[in-house]
């Protein structure tokens, strides 16, 4: 093997391993997402969702992204778009209905 592709392969590893240990947390994005966005929503219990995806596995992690973008594409069909402190948001319409509203979020 020469040098150049055991350093291309080497550098793919880290890249591979760096993602594998990110930060990122679906489960938490989820749930802050929901408690943020959905507060009023009695179909929504943010201490449930929180003790339920707490500690999540990597499976449970692949389910809440799902769940998550689900969510968001949801609200933004309905215009009730939300911006969270996480980074989460979506493009909706911010709750007024309108075509063209660019809205804005509220806290």
């Amino acid at each position: 093997m020469t040098r150049g592709l055991m350093l291309g392969a080497f550098g793919l590893t880290l890249t591979a391993l760096s993602l594998a240990c990110s930060d990122s947390n679906s489960c938490d994005d989820y749930v802050d997402y929901v408690c943020e966005c959905h507060a009023d929503d009695p179909a929504y219990d943010c201490a449930a969702l929180q003790t339920t995806y707490e500690d999540a596995d990597d499976a449970l992690q692949d389910e809440c992204s799902i769940i998550l973008a689900d969510l968001e594409d949801q609200d933004d069909a309905d215009g009730t778009g939300c911006i969270t402190d996480t980074g989460t948001s979506d493009t909706g319409t911010g709750g007024s209905g309108t075509t063209g509203d660019t809205g804005t979020a509220s806290y």
